[in-house]
């Protein structure tokens, strides 16, 4: 698990980070406030971001997902984070801190 919620990216600014296993499950909680650019690959498994429906899993192979991600309705919009996030075999599991 790679805990981001306390992140605090200024607003105007950009940070980036980068997290890789080789198998199993990478969760990510993303800041409450940031805008996030994210590019998340895995090699056979599944691909979860905020938004997505709660019991779709597809595992399949390549798995790639690149978006941006805006802060939710009503958080005050703070910088941009910049997340790559690699997984060989399993998932990666993106959230949003709570409000």
């Amino acid at each position: 698990t790679l805990d981001l919620s306390t992140l605090d990216v200024p607003p105007g600014e950009a940070v980036s980070t980068r997290a890789e296993i080789g198998a199993g499950q990478l969760k990510v909680v993303l800041p409450k406030d940031a805008t996030v650019k994210l590019d998340a690959e895995v090699g056979v498994g599944d691909v979860r971001l905020p938004g997505d429906t709660p019991n779709d899993i597809d595992v399949g192979p390549s798995q790639d997902r690149r978006r941006t991600l805006p802060p939710p309705a009503g958080a005050e919009p703070a910088g941009t984070l910049v997340l790559r996030l690699e997984v060989g075999i399993g998932q990666v599991e993106v959230t949003r801190a709570a409000s």
